[in-house]
């Protein structure tokens, strides 16, 4: 029996894509298929209104530009973030809306990608859709890369 190549081994270097690969991959996959490749990144977060006080302004929303390796180490964290468990997830209310991230990689932009502030953390735009809900190192990376200006769910 020959050993299983050392692709997928920790401590090997990461998969590079070229252009062309990537342009061959489904669009949600090619962000997890090489984050390495991400150039850019525009976090949006957007403000939902609470039922219960309506009245209770939120902040506007707000855009941040993150470049280079800040934009690189979010992708590797939300690539690195488990599967959505399959199945009914009870989870908390969702209170303070939900953050966009597009990426740009290869000269192009990527799918956005959404994810709940609150509630069951929900990572929506990759394939398979993911959770941060039992990842709060992932919002020590997004609000790292953006300069501490995210507001993030309060645990």
């Amino acid at each position: 029996g020959h050993p299983s190549p050392a692709a997928h081994a920790p401590g090997t270097a990461p998969v590079h894509l070229s252009a062309a690969a990537a342009r061959r991959l489904p669009a949600r996959e090619i962000l997890c298929a090489d984050p390495h490749a991400v150039q850019r990144l525009v976090i949006a977060r957007t403000s939902v209104l609470r039922q219960i006080q309506p009245q209770k302004s939120l902040p506007p929303v707000q855009v941040i530009i993150v470049t280079g390796g800040r934009a690189r180490s979010v992708a590797i964290a939300l690539c690195a973030l488990p599967a959505m468990p399959k199945g009914v997830v009870n989870c908390p209310a969702l209170l303070f809306g939900h953050l966009t991230l597009s990426f740009t990689a290869f000269g192009r932009r990527l799918p956005l990608v959404t994810i709940q502030a609150t509630g069951c953390q929900a990572v929506s735009g990759l394939h398979p859709m993911r959770s941060v809900a039992r990842c709060p190192g992932f919002w020590t990376v997004l609000t790292a890369a953006s300069g501490g200006r995210i507001p993030v769910a309060s645990h």
